[in-house]
């Protein structure tokens, strides 16, 4: 479909909703449920998701399929679908559109700007299903007001789940929270932009580097945005 930007990306999301488990029927019900779920990561191309939907549809059912009630649906599901398209507006921008211009969180020169996702998308079916697996868990840890308990259960998670920094996870759990949590950004240059990407893979960003306090604590990012910023601007300066 062109909707991701890397192998990996469309591999994991496919095995993210492979694992769903939607039970197949010929309906307009299961329809809606496909295209739901890939509105989870491409909000923003719903219009591309509800035709190829449409087409698959009709070659597996023909002419007669239920795939058109899809582009409608019901008053609902439209309703739904623009505020899941609010939520998710800000999240899904591509990474290479420039969004104008300010300061960037890593050197801080005034330039361009891209967005970030803190957790890269490829990632987010792999998170998601640690993050429900632990669920009672981090609740737990968020509740729980013994430093010492607290501090064990902060150890089990960051092995159990992977991620370093637990408390920044949303104390409940649910689809709008781990969404929010996923769809987390910062602002920067396409030079440090690049340069983050370079210096650390995509798993380890989302596990490791996930803030922008995190990835200043890595020498070599914080050594480049420190050369960077005494760089000329060149093609990135705010016209």
């Amino acid at each position: 479909m062109g909707l991701c930007s890397t192998t990996a990306e469309a591999n994991a999301i496919a095995e993210e909703l492979t694992d769903q488990d939607i039970p197949f029927e010929e309906s307009a019900v299961y329809l809606q449920t496909v295209t739901d779920s890939f509105g989870d990561y491409f909000s923003d191309d719903s219009n591309i998701i509800r035709s190829v939907i449409r087409s698959a549809a009709m070659e597996c059912w023909g002419s007669n399929s239920p795939a058109v009630v899809v582009q409608t649906g019901s008053n609902e599901s439209e309703e739904n679908s623009n505020v899941h398209s609010q939520d998710e507006e800000e999240s899904d921008i591509d990474d290479n559109e420039w969004l104008g211009e300010g300061e960037c969180e890593l050197c801080e020169r005034t330039i361009k700007l891209t967005r970030h996702h803190l957790t890269p998308k490829s990632t987010w079916p792999r998170i998601k299903k640690k993050l429900w697996h632990a669920a009672s868990e981090i609740e737990m840890f968020h509740s729980e007001t013994n430093l010492e308990k607290r501090d064990m259960l902060q150890e089990k998670l960051q092995k159990t789940v992977g991620i370093r920094n637990i408390q920044d996870l949303p104390p409940t759990l649910s689809h709008t929270s781990i969404r929010n949590y996923l769809s987390r950004v910062c602002t920067i240059c396409r030079p440090c932009h690049s340069a983050v990407h370079r210096i650390h893979g995509e798993w380890e960003l989302a596990t490791e580097y996930n803030t922008v306090d995190l990835l200043l604590e890595c020498q070599d990012v914080r050594k480049f945005a420190k050369w960077a910023s005494k760089q000329r601007l060149g093609k990135y300066a705010v016209s």
